[in-house]
């Protein structure tokens, strides 16, 4: 039997690690009250690009000796410059795959942005700092790049879901000011509390340990989104379900409160009877779709 090659074997990673993301959608929304979707539904749903528009695998950067990759979205005509946008997937910072965001990224493409979904070191591979490294090395791709993807470097943005909305908050804050800084984030129900305090059980426990984990022993005040906001930080819209269990509103309240307070604009949404992954759903994805759209249009 042939042995498959390096590329091969970093393939089929990556084709299961994107089966097992539509599986944990699947079951997220199946959980909170959407029992009729499946795994096909979800991944169909998902899957719809506009006309025009196709992603294509790229590699924006090198960590534990491998590639990292992303599809990139472009508009389907016009030479730029154009806004960017980077995806960053949730997942408990042990699961997740690009593919999570690629509907948000080819509509953003359609609607004249460039958008880029990355895969990212998860903590099975690499622990604390090297996540954030990748999403640091995503949007200093783009910049690199500028001219070729038809980006314009001073128009870029973060979004980040769940786990990916931590790592966006973090990078977004951790940049304020500086040349390497974005222009907005968007963080849905994103990880802001990493002492889970609010969090109930056993979801805590969970997240926590997997949190722990990833640090290996680094300071968690370098990983704490509330902890390293200034007043530098640029304008933010934060989504969050009321009943999210898993990423409490009360934590994106309070941070929101914060960035405010410090002069930063900051906007958030907190939808009544929803839980953690709402725009997964079909029957969410369009307004915090075009919500979403219109804030990057506005700030970028």
């Amino acid at each position: 039997m042939r042995r498959m090659g390096t590329i091969e074997l970093a393939q089929a990673h990556e084709s299961a690690r994107a089966d097992q993301s539509w599986i944990m959608l699947t079951d997220l929304l199946r959980s909170q009250g959407c029992a009729h979707l499946t795994v096909d539904d979800v991944r169909a749903f998902h899957s719809v690009r506009p006309d025009g528009v196709t992603g294509r695998t790229i590699t924006y950067g090198q960590g534990s000796g491998r590639p990292l990759t992303g599809t990139l979205f472009r508009p389907p005509t016009g030479a730029g410059p154009f806004p960017a946008v980077v995806f960053v997937h949730g997942g408990g910072w042990m699961a997740g795959h690009s593919v999570m965001h690629a509907r948000h990224a080819a509509h953003l493409a359609a609607d004249g942005f460039v958008a880029l979904t990355i895969n990212y070191r998860l903590i099975q591979e690499a622990s604390w700092p090297a996540a954030l490294d990748d999403v640091q090395a995503a949007i200093a791709y783009l910049r690199a790049n500028a001219d070729e993807l038809g980006v314009d470097p001073d128009r870029i943005a973060l979004s980040g879901g769940s786990a990916g909305g931590h790592l966006s908050a973090v990078a977004t804050a951790l940049a304020a000011g500086t040349a390497q800084g974005v222009r907005a984030a968007v963080l849905w129900y994103p990880v802001i509390d990493v002492s889970f305090a609010q969090v109930p059980e056993p979801i805590r426990t969970f997240l926590a340990s997997t949190f722990t984990a990833m640090l290996a022993g680094a300071p968690p005040v370098g990983a704490t989104p509330s902890a390293l906001v200034t007043a530098a930080h640029p304008p933010v819209l934060i989504f969050v379900g009321a009943d999210d269990a898993a990423t409490p509103a009360a934590d994106s309240v309070a941070f929101h409160d914060q960035l405010t307070a410090l002069g930063v604009h900051s906007e958030i949404e907190v939808i009544p009877g929803l839980g953690h992954g709402f725009e997964v759903d079909p029957e969410q994805w369009g307004w915090s779709y075009e919500r979403m759209r219109d804030f990057l249009r506005r700030e970028l």
